[in-house]
This record gives structure tokens, sequence and C-alpha cells, in this order.
């Protein structure tokens, strides 16, 4: 069995523009913020399930309007949050510099997107989220709303191996886990400084997570052991996280 050894890094870290935010997001930042998405002829679709064997291109946007007291300036980008792996997708292209003032009718577009680009499961559900940045830093200005809105794709091409490589970006660590060896009840990860193990399916569904206080080494027993486990991230006190693909 052929393992790679990796550290887990934000896929949606990027560099720092010029950016001004004139508030905190701890009261919901908008009055109004609702997804919007349109075919290639201008026709408003259901932003809550999206077929793109049926629309081919299609472009995504949304309707914001601040509320009092608050106020953003700076890049903008339109981002689904898988629910199950946390996996974020940017949507169509970044805005490089937005303004949103409060009382202000706004609607952000970030272009078309060919269907067959995006890369997403059938019937996973996926939060829809605008994000800021602050200092560099990512962040969801929709966070506080009350309001969170979802949506569901059928007729996407992409498979779960093809998924689940794009959510990590990848570097080598040492001293982290050496080997895995399942013995058809248990994982046991051989290795130093071993301090949580996390189990993914095939399907990006957590199946375990565990912290081991940095033992030497380290068995995962599961209740039902898994026949196609695709993923084990291992956290070490070497690094912040590290994972095998099984």
């Amino acid at each position: 069995m052929q393992m790679m050894l990796l550290l887990v890094k934000n896929p949606l870290n990027s560099t720092s523009n010029s950016v001004t935010i004139e508030s905190e997001v701890i009261s919901p930042f908008f009055t109004m913020a609702f997804p919007s998405v349109s075919n290639s002829d201008g026709e408003g679709i259901s932003s809550e399930k999206i077929n793109l064997n049926i629309e081919k291109v299609l472009s995504y946007g949304f309707l914001l309007n601040a509320s009092e007291g608050h106020s953003y300036s700076g890049p903008l980008s339109i981002v689904l949050e898988d629910v199950i792996t946390q996996k974020q997708i940017q949507v169509g292209a970044k805005i490089a510099h937005e303004d949103l003032v409060a009382g202000e009718m706004k609607v952000i577009n970030v272009g078309q997107v060919q269907s067959s680009s995006l890369k997403v499961l059938n019937k996973r559900s996926y939060k829809w989220m605008v994000m800021g940045e602050k200092n560099g830093v990512p962040f969801n200005l929709l966070e506080n709303q009350e309001d969170q809105y979802y949506v569901t794709f059928e007729g996407s091409k992409t498979t779960n191996q093809e998924y689940l490589t794009g959510i990590f970006d990848t570097q080598s660590v040492e001293n982290a886990a050496q080997r895995v060896v399942f013995d058809g009840a248990q994982w046991n990860i051989l290795g130093e400084n071993i301090t949580d193990v996390v189990l993914y399916g095939v399907d990006g569904k957590q199946l375990l997570s565990i912290k081991n206080n940095a033992k030497l080494d380290c068995p995962c027993c599961t209740s039902n052991p898994p026949q196609r486990a695709s993923l084990l991230c291992v956290g070490t006190t070497m690094a912040s996280g590290s994972h095998k693909r099984l």
C-alpha cells in the first residue's frame, strides 16, 4: 500500500490587498443578503438546487444591503462551503475591490462560470458565503446572519477521489506518522509526536476523531471498520496537521 504524508493548509489562503473595515462582524452585517443564480439567457434559476447537466453556463451573484453601523471596503468573493468537510470552493472571479455602505443596496456579480468547471458533489449541501479579507485573512461576511442559505447540485461529473484530492494543499512533514496498518479491526499509526487522528471515508464524511497525547503508537478502533477509507489526518507536535491517503 503506497502512502503519502502531507500537511493540511487552507486552500483559500491569499495575499493581502488594500482593505479597510469599519466594524467587527458581531451583529448581522446585512439587513439583506440573498444569493442570485442566472442561466446563459439571463433568466433567474433556483439558488437552492442546481442541475449542472441542464445549465451549462451560470452567473453567480449576491444581493447585499449592509446594516446600520456596518461598512466594508476591499476584495470580495463568493464561496460554497461543504457542510460535511468544510471544503471551500470559490465560485467565479474574485472581485478586486468593492465598497459596501449601510443602507445602500449592492448587487455583486462574479461573472459566468462553466458548469463543468465547478468541482462539487451531487446531493451534497453547500453553504453560500461572501468572503471579505481583513489584514489578508479571509472571513465570511455572512457569518452572523440569522438566515443562512444552502444549495445542492445534480449532474456533476466530479468523483469522490477527485473531490478529496482538492481539499488540501501539500507539503512534506518530518517526524509525523511513519506507518499505518489496518488489521481488520483497528488502525495502528506508528510514529512519534502523534497528538490527533481523524479518519475520513471516500465521500468525505468523518468516521472517527481521537486525541492521542503524543504517544508513540496510536490504535484507532472502529465498531464498523470502513472498507474504503480514503483519508487519514494526523496531527503532531511537529506540525499543525498532516494526512495520509490510503
